[in-house]
C-alpha cells in the first residue's frame, strides 16, 4: 500500500520491500503515529484556556513527528529539484512546477505530501474494514 501511494505522489517506490524493510517500517510508523496523534481526543479542545500549557504533550510530539516526516521526503524533493529537465508528470512534479513559478514554498509541498499520505492511510483502513495492521 505504501508503494502504491508513493507511486502516485512521486512516480517511484519509496522503498524496495525486500531490501529497505526498515525504511518502509519507519515511514509506515511515522504516518500511523501522526495520524493517531491528530485523531486523539485533546483536552485543549474542551478547555481552550489550557492549550498554551500543552498538558498532554501533543504539540511537542506532533512537531517532532512532523519534522521526521518532512526530513524523510527531503531527499526525494531535492533530487527532483536537481533534475529540472526530467519531468515525471506526477503529483510532486505539478507541485514543483508551482514552486518554480513562485506560487508554492517547499514547506507547502511537504505539507501536501503529508496530507496525501495520511489520506492514503485512511483509504487503506476503510478498504480493510477499519482494521489497522500496525
Amino acid at each position: 500500500m505504501l508503494n502504491l501511494v508513493s507511486n502516485v505522489l512521486l512516480s517511484q517506490d519509496v522503498a524496495d520491500l525486500t531490501s529497505d524493510a526498515d525504511r518502509v517500517q519507519e515511514l509506515e510508523t511515522m504516518i500511523r503515529d501522526i495520524h493517531d496523534e491528530l485523531t486523539k481526543p485533546n483536552l485543549s479542545d474542551l478547555f481552550p484556556a489550557l492549550a498554551s500549557l500543552d498538558l498532554q504533550g501533543r504539540r511537542r510530539r506532533t512537531a517532532k513527528r512532523l519534522t521526521r516526516f518532512f526530513d524523510f521526503f527531503d531527499p526525494f524533493i531535492q533530487r527532483r529539484l536537481k533534475d529540472v529537465g526530467e519531468r515525471k508528470e506526477d503529483f510532486l512534479d505539478v507541485l514543483l512546477q508551482l514552486h518554480s513559478a513562485d506560487e508554492l514554498k517547499i514547506q507547502t509541498i511537504k505539507s501536501f505530501l503529508l496530507v496525501r499520505s495520511l489520506r492514503g492511510r485512511d483509504r487503506y483502513q476503510l478498504s480493510n474494514g477499519g482494521m489497522d495492521d500496525g
